[in-house]
């Protein structure tokens, strides 16, 4: 009885991450002003230092508990594995209020 408790006051909701593109898609706007949007917020930064491989964007200590870094290997047998940025659905809550034209 105890376990099955424990199971019942489990919380296993699935967290959902997007792409810049996809909550663009979601928000009728491009990924390039979801990603100046998420600069301006405080969310992001721009990798400066990036070479092939490793992400555009890193989160700040901020933007950490909505993001989450994933790894993909390239495309038509290109060996090379890319980091990508991925977003929380929760940032879309963010947004309201927070997109500039562009």
């Amino acid at each position: 009885m105890p376990a099955q408790k424990l199971l019942a006051a489990t919380n296993t909701v699935e967290v959902v991450y997007l792409t810049p593109t996809s909550i663009g898609e979601r928000l009728g706007i491009r990924a390039r002003t979801v990603n100046a949007a998420l600069i301006r917020m405080g969310l992001q930064f721009q990798n400066v230092n990036s070479a092939k491989g490793e992400p555009s964007y890193l989160p700040t200590e901020e933007g950490k508990p909505y993001s989450m870094m994933t790894v993909a290997s390239g495309s038509n047998g290109d060996a090379t594995t890319y980091q990508h940025l991925k977003w929380s659905e929760r940032i879309l809550e963010l947004f309201n209020g927070n997109l500039a034209t562009g």
